[in-house]
């Protein structure tokens, strides 16, 4: 996998309406890094989003992209990480916030980890 290339991805539009479709790989920020997924998990919430179309607060309004408890190998790192490098393996889990999002710097935190 390659910036530029595309990625097989579950995209909800609605309730029920769930899709498989290639989506383009796009090149990482300078804070961000790459992941070939090795399993990617389906959750609760990702059961909610389909069947109620809201978790809380958040209503799926806009296309979005089901599965956010990852596992893979990092493939490419921008270019200020300094704690992962290629060929590591990492885990992501990503958590949508009534807030807003964070900065992916978030997931390296000894905190609760939110990414966007």
């Amino acid at each position: 996998m390659a910036p530029g290339t595309e990625n097989l991805s579950a995209v909800l539009y609605g309730i029920s309406d769930l899709r498989l479709e290639q989506r383009e790989v796009k090149k990482p920020g300078d804070h961000d890094v790459l992941l070939r997924m090795g399993q990617v998990g389906i959750c609760g919430s990702d059961v909610s989003y389909l069947t109620k179309g809201r978790i809380g607060d958040f209503i799926v309004k806009d296309p979005m992209v089901l599965g956010h408890e990852a596992a893979g190998t990092v493939v490419e790192c921008g270019s200020k990480v300094t704690n992962l490098k290629c060929g590591e393996c990492s885990q992501v889990l990503l958590l949508m916030s009534g807030a807003g999002s964070v900065s992916a710097l978030d997931c390296f935190k000894d905190k609760v980890i939110e990414c966007n």
